[in-house]
């Protein structure tokens, strides 16, 4: 997930695509260390999204992992700083 749109405006936060409800989703979808990467320039963004990471059982948190991706994209020329994270999703509890 590579700059999504930040969606700046406390109203305008459900449209957030990286949110508990996407992670939920992906966990039923998903094997088991199937890795989701999420990078942007929005700080707060990358704050909201840090803390649906945690929350949520099914993921382990990575953060500033390797970006397995080759080359910048226009968004990344553009912004001053960004910062990454990966979720890998964690084995079933037996």
């Amino acid at each position: 997930m590579l700059f999504p749109d930040p969606w700046p405006k406390k109203r305008h936060s459900k449209n957030r695509v990286f949110c508990s409800r996407l992670l939920d989703r992906l966990s039923a979808l998903t094997v088991e260390g199937a890795t989701l990467y999420f990078r942007t320039d929005a700080s707060f963004y990358f704050e909201e999204a840090l803390q649906v990471a945690v929350r949520d059982p099914a993921w382990e948190l990575h953060l500033e992992p390797a970006w397995p991706f080759g080359g910048d994209t226009v968004f990344q020329r553009r912004a001053a700083t960004y910062r990454t994270l990966a979720c890998v999703k964690r084995p079933k509890a037996r």
